[in-house]
């Protein structure tokens, strides 16, 4: 993504409107060439039974007639047709059951969960301003009085990016989802002040000597938002969501996510128009702050963790409030119990008090008659 931004700089800083449409529309009609010969994906073809095609489409895609051990994905290598020889019938049947989908199900807090964490990290991903900025980079620049080219100084922030894309590959897995996420937030939220604050002393007049003040900033921002928010949210949704429900909530979270990318463009000249240019970057940044507070407190670390782990993770969290919960149940059982017990050994010996009464009594005139019997 962030090269095809950059090619489309590059484009734009050269041909007009309407040739840069027809030319960015050859993209789209070479990825439809490229994916008539690409096979299905293996997981997708042993959900469905045919085991014979997904064990083609590994082999196609490692290009080798047979598929090193080795080179398979875990997941692939815990379904049946890796682990014994069951039937394909058998496959079917136990997949089909892996990766049913029910509605009544997403409705269970260990998949509300996850996808709730899952899509307000596409939520801050959008309102921080990233495609805002990325659609109007070039107008951005004139309203500021950069010292640079509008078009250069728009190239130079694509290349920033792609640049800085490129080490995230070597971040991820090494510093942990945590960690980028807190710094991507906190990065982007220091560059967009200054941008703001640029803006707010241009303004007043104040901003003389500090035309490469918007320029330093959207670079540092393009450097904050590409360590984190660019890839992690989507790397998340595969990890965080359920795996049965995992291609439904995915479609539905990316969807999502481009309406609130739709909505974050539209509103953006609203925005500048109603609070101005600075309130609408201190806005976005003071949203990248609270996107910090969001990921300290609630999302956890899953670097190292299978997905299988981290499904059970959600699912024993809930765990202790269940047990609660049940104790509860029991602890209020037994103090029902308790006091039927202790009723019951009143009226036991109340009627224990009332029998040894009468039969103190009933002695009592036993021995006044035999007296009288006597006399």
């Amino acid at each position: 993504m962030a090269g095809g931004i950059l090619i489309s700089y590059l484009m734009g800083a050269w041909l007009p409107w309407d040739q840069l449409a027809w030319a960015s529309a050859g993209f789209p009609a070479l990825l439809l060439v490229v994916m008539i010969p690409l096979p299905e994906s293996p997981a997708w073809l042993l959900s469905r039974g045919h085991t014979a095609d997904a064990d083609k489409s590994l082999k196609w895609l490692h290009h080798q007639p047979h598929t090193p051990k080795e080179n398979i994905p875990v997941e692939l290598k815990e379904m049946p047709v890796f682990t014994s020889e069951s039937t394909q019938h058998q496959v079917s049947s136990n997949e089909n059951s892996r990766s049913g989908f029910s509605i009544k199900e997403l409705f269970h807090l260990p998949i509300l969960i996850p996808f709730s964490l899952t899509f307000t990290l596409l939520i801050f991903q959008q309102i921080s301003g990233i495609d805002a900025i990325i659609f109007y980079t070039v107008s951005i620049f004139h309203s500021a009085g950069s010292q640079i080219n509008d078009h250069l100084a728009t190239v130079l922030v694509g290349l920033v990016q792609l640049l800085a894309n490129i080490l995230s590959l070597f971040l991820i897995d090494r510093a942990g989802r945590r960690p980028l996420l807190i710094a991507s937030g906190a990065i982007m939220c220091v560059a967009l002040a200054a941008l703001g604050t640029h803006f707010h002393l241009q303004k007043h007049g104040m901003a003389e000597g500090l035309g490469l003040l918007p320029l330093i900033s959207l670079m540092i921002f393009m450097i904050g938002f590409s360590i984190g928010y660019c890839s992690i949210p989507f790397l998340l949704m595969g990890e965080l969501i359920p795996e049965k429900q995992r291609s439904f909530l995915s479609s539905v979270a990316g969807s999502l996510n481009l309406g609130i990318m739709f909505i974050v463009i539209k509103t953006y000249h609203d925005l500048k128009n109603s609070v101005g240019e600075a309130g609408a970057f201190w806005l976005y940044s003071t949203l990248c702050l609270c996107s910090c507070f969001f990921v300290y407190f609630l999302v956890p670390e899953t670097k190292g963790r299978s997905l299988k782990e981290i499904e059970e993770f959600f699912e024993l969290s809930q765990i202790p409030k269940k047990s609660n919960d049940r104790n509860n149940m029991e602890e209020k059982h037994a103090s029902e119990q308790n006091t039927t017990d202790t009723a019951i050994e009143v009226t036991t010996k109340t009627t224990s008090t009332h029998g040894r009464t009468n039969v103190t009594a009933t002695t009592i005139q036993q021995n006044k008659r035999t007296t009288v019997h006597e006399d």
